[in-house]
């Protein structure tokens, strides 16, 4: 005959928690902002990564090319001048459009409003507004095109700013996946012989390949970054880094 014995365990409640540290329990002043700035940062990126699926191909051929840096003020500016200037011409219509959605779409994430559909930049009441339009980054990038856009179509950014060399030939590959070709009128007409053409394309075409190359190198760099700061022991979770982390 065998009999068997069980021995009663105290229930889990009355094993007493073992106690933390402070250290364990609430993330330090500085750990906490440093995991707000990569959370600000990874929020700023995925809304370009957002964009990066779609790729738009523009291969225009145009009169000049400037050579003028985009300065969102000055392309703001442009824009408005032109929303005003333009107001019954068809040709800008769709642009007019484009920068009305763009202002409406960005003032009401932004919880703003004002009683110009796309707000003055020179009226002191709308200059707030203006400055918060310019301070986000999906409304900077509709800007930017915007801006393209409206030089490529009549706009006078380039007799604003000087502009004396001659640019032949140009490719501008966007993070958010547009990829503009732009020549120079000049390669398709008599002006230039067949042997110079064939040198300004063969020499645009290599640095753009490098151009390129160069691109994807910064962005791979900079996406490992951000994974190796967003993994760290001890940043990913708020936590502390305990003795073991390190081993």
């Amino acid at each position: 005959m065998t009999s068997s014995r069980s021995r009663s365990t105290p229930p889990v409640s009355a094993i007493p928690p073992t106690p933390r540290s402070a250290a364990q329990t609430q993330p330090s002043s500085l750990v906490r902002g440093a995991v707000q700035q990569i959370e600000r940062f990874a929020n700023a990126l995925a809304e370009v990564l957002n964009d990066i699926t779609a790729l738009e191909v523009n291969t225009m051929v145009v009169s000049t090319i400037t050579g003028a840096k985009f300065l969102p003020e000055e392309a703001y500016q442009d824009l408005y001048a032109m929303y005003h200037s333009h107001g019954e011409s068809s040709k800008y219509q769709p642009l007019r459009r484009s920068l009305q959605s763009s202002c409406k779409d960005c003032m009401q994430k932004m919880g703003m409003t004002s009683v110009n559909i796309v707000p003055d930049p020179n009226n002191p009441t709308d200059q707030p507004v203006v400055e918060t339009l310019l301070s986000d980054g999906e409304f900077l990038r509709n800007l930017r095109k915007l801006s393209e856009l409206e030089a490529l179509m009549g706009g006078d950014r380039a007799d604003q700013n000087n502009i004396t060399d001659i640019i032949y030939a140009q490719t501008v590959i966007q993070l958010d996946g547009d990829v503009i070709n732009r020549f120079h009128e000049q390669l398709f007409s008599d002006r230039l012989s067949a042997q110079d053409k064939e040198f300004l394309i063969h020499v645009h075409s290599e640095a753009v390949t490098s151009g390129e190359s160069n691109w994807r190198e910064l962005l791979k760099f900079l996406f490992d970054l951000v994974q190796r700061v967003i993994l760290r022991p001890g940043h990913d979770t708020g936590r502390s880094q305990s003795p073991n982390d390190s081993i």
